[in-house]
């Protein structure tokens, strides 16, 4: 066909270091997730293939009918943890990360590929 797009998610454990939070091989396999972006853009950009990584943070709305126990801390209290340590005061959210995806699959970013685009609100500054 000549064409087309991938895009892989990653979080900003990869980058993010918060003490107390814990995380285990979580932030490992997201540095995986991002090599095998930049590797995987080389080996089918020349068929005309895309390939992205979309790096987010915590996403209140991925967090609904979770209860309590499952968490640390109260889900109002990680969202307040996250914006906290966000340059823009904010959290990601769902639509945050849809849009992002959707220009990514777009013509709009015809010339972008083998990239991490960050979607961490400032958690993480590249």
């Amino acid at each position: 066909q000549g064409s087309g797009v991938i895009l892989t998610f990653s979080a900003s454990a990869v980058r993010a270091f918060f003490p107390g939070v814990y995380v285990g091989g979580f932030g490992i396999a997201c540095t995986a997730i991002e090599a095998l972006t930049k590797q995987l853009a080389a080996e089918v950009g020349p068929s005309g293939i895309r390939v992205n990584c979309l790096r987010s943070e915590g996403i209140p709305e991925s967090w609904q009918g979770a209860s309590t126990e499952d968490w640390s801390a109260p889900t109002e209290e990680v969202e307040a943890f996250l914006k906290e340590r966000s340059l823009l005061g904010r959290v990601t959210t769902l639509a945050d990360v849809g849009n992002a995806a959707a220009f990514l699959a777009s013509d709009l970013a015809a010339a972008t590929t083998g990239t991490v685009f960050n979607l961490t609100s400032g958690t993480v500054v590249d």
